[in-house]
């Protein structure tokens, strides 16, 4: 798309007209040659479960000699509060404004929030398993804050403490990521990336999104009705409302699974039933 003499010296301009472009998993490429810098975007088309190209070039279990002129490096956003550099020479490294293991913390309340959206499901487990991990590790970059109940599929919404917009049908994003398992056309691939987006635009709505354990959105804009909110609690609504349905869930035949925090600074918690 664009060319730039080898001393970089239209490096910023041209840097700052395409890093609007990278939204919905498309990447600035900078390749500097001899005699000048060439830049543009590109983007792979997955489905749900296959590899894509960072996996597959950045893949540390065959590192490369450092001192080899590769010079080939992968910068990204991890979350609000971080970045990742990706090397084919050295292990993955995560730098975070607020100084904590932002990689791991993710990854496990993600793997936790994973299992019991998808712990009512029978069939083809291995197959939903990889891609609803896959489309939730995107949370932390698409989400600007959010709150979401997993329920288990007894559970009655609205009731006594939340009330907001019922989906009717349910928005059934596992229904989605198995039509790709033989994508024909690509009209299937379009539903599925439009079905994943939607479920991260009812997340970023204000208020609750909720979802049953066989991957199903019964409702989203939820409001929490309590005097159970804890008053003073450190932090803003969001963050009591947290704190609130965490106390509803550990309640008797609450048939709620898990809450999922996140805040606009990028702070985000999954908190499991019974868990301390």
């Amino acid at each position: 798309m664009f060319e730039d003499s080898i001393d970089g010296k239209n490096f910023p301009r041209i840097v700052k007209a395409l890093v609007p472009l990278c939204v919905n998993n498309w990447y600035i490429f900078i390749n500097i040659c001899s005699k000048k810098i060439f830049y543009g975007i590109f983007r792979q088309f997955l489905s749900p479960t296959s590899v894509n190209f960072e996996e597959l070039f950045f893949d540390n279990s065959v590192q490369e000699n450092e001192n080899e002129h590769k010079g080939v490096i992968c910068i990204k956003p991890y979350d609000k509060n971080s970045f990742i550099v990706k090397s084919r020479c050295k292990g993955d490294t995560v730098i975070s404004f607020t100084f904590q293991s932002v990689e791991e913390q993710v990854e496990a309340k993600i793997i936790q929030m994973k299992e019991d959206i998808i712990s009512g499901i029978m069939d083809n487990k291995d197959y939903i398993d990889k891609a609803v991990t896959k489309m939730l590790m995107y949370m932390p970059n698409k989400l600007h804050g959010a709150l979401c109940l997993i329920v288990s599929d007894e559970y009655e919404y609205p009731n006594k403490y939340l009330h907001g917009v019922i989906l009717e049908p349910k928005l059934d994003f596992v229904d989605g990521i198995l039509a790709t398992r033989k994508i024909d056309k690509y009209e299937d691939a379009e539903k599925y990336y439009a079905i994943t987006n939607l479920v991260f635009s009812f997340m970023n709505i204000d208020g609750i999104t909720v979802i049953n354990n066989k991957g199903q959105v019964i409702g989203y804009n939820a409001f929490y009705r309590s005097s159970n909110t804890p008053e003073n609690e450190v932090g803003g609504a969001r963050r009591r409302t947290f704190i609130g349905l965490t106390q509803e869930m550990e309640k008797k035949d609450s048939n709620i699974l898990g809450v999922y925090y996140q805040s606009q600074d990028g702070n985000y918690n999954y908190k499991r039933k019974g868990e301390k």
